[in-house]
């Protein structure tokens, strides 16, 4: 992100935002602790029918605290996959 578009508005400033945090999830070491994670966090996805990648998840989730992933994982053992989701969407947009 240069300094100029911090300053910017609308799609400039998202757009800048986005490959920022996607230069930064690309080069964070996938700890053990994630790996864990993510393999009951995309099975979880996947039966309610979802599908996410394993490695997306820990690209992305390997930015997150384990308090964050401990809170996601509390959500994925609801039964029901839309109380899921809504528990999860509840926790970013807290963020």
């Amino acid at each position: 992100m240069k300094c100029s578009d911090v300053f910017s508005e609308g799609e400039q400033w998202t757009a800048a935002y986005g490959a920022c945090w996607d230069r930064a999830k690309s080069v964070v070491e996938v700890t053990p602790d994630v790996r864990v994670f993510c393999e009951a966090y995309t099975l979880a996805e996947f039966d309610c029918r979802y599908w996410y990648a394993t490695d997306a998840c820990e690209r992305d989730f390997g930015m997150w605290s384990d308090s964050v992933r401990s809170r996601v994982a509390t959500c994925a053992a609801n039964p029901a996959c839309s109380e899921t989701e809504a528990c999860v969407s509840a926790i970013f947009d807290s963020q």
